[in-house]
């Protein structure tokens, strides 16, 4: 596989009943150090797509290759609900997400939340931070272990548009260390992606 690439995937067909198919043979490539969106509208199968490439859905045919030694370990997501840990602090949650990954490594969290600009915030709840300050935390617990590649499922859903256009100037830039594959139907996706893909029905245009 090309060295420049993460992630090849050719031919990737899934029904969630085995009658409709949701995904209708998609072919996809992913490059270190980009950005890249798969824009399209709500049902589209975008979803369904990055939940199969990181691993929590398993395709019904296709094949996909991974240019990284431990998927289980690079690999992270953001959801627009941003699925933190109540109970736990920022930075509680980030070790949790480090020791999943068989990485112990402090100083990597304070050093990416001081990029972010939540190094304030890192031992507070997420009870206690608003909707922005909870999204930065998300990507950074992504992040936090020696990932490379980090899937959003529609990461800036839920936000105004101040803190969605914050949100991706992030990725922007963490592009030197992780590659970030983002699907959203969100206009401000595309300008500041690397490449932009449009899906419809289940297929890449």
């Amino acid at each position: 596989m090309n060295e420049k690439i993460i992630l090849t995937a050719e031919g990737i067909f899934y029904s969630y009943d085995k009658k409709n198919p949701v995904l209708k043979g998609v072919d996809i490539k992913v490059f270190k150090n980009e950005i890249l969106t798969l824009y399209g509208p709500s049902g589209s199968g975008k979803s369904t797509l990055i939940y199969i490439l990181g691993g929590l859905l398993t395709q019904d045919a296709g094949k996909i290759l991974y240019n990284i030694d431990d998927k289980k370990k690079k690999i992270g997501f953001v959801f627009q609900n941003y699925n933190m840990l109540n109970e736990l602090t920022v930075f509680e949650n980030c070790k949790v997400a480090q020791n999943i990954r068989s990485f112990d490594d402090d100083r990597q969290i304070f050093d990416y939340a001081d990029k972010i600009g939540i190094t304030d915030i890192l031992y507070r709840y997420p009870a206690e931070l608003s909707v922005g300050q909870l999204q930065r935390s998300a990507v950074l617990r992504s992040i936090s272990g020696p990932v490379e590649l980090v899937f959003c499922d529609e990461p800036t859903g839920s936000l105004d548009s101040e803190n969605k256009r914050n949100v991706f100037e992030l990725f922007f830039q963490l592009k030197e260390y992780v590659s970030f594959f983002v699907v959203s139907h969100d206009e401000v996706s595309k300008k500041y992606a690397d490449r932009v893909l449009n899906m419809s029905d289940g297929i890449i245009l």
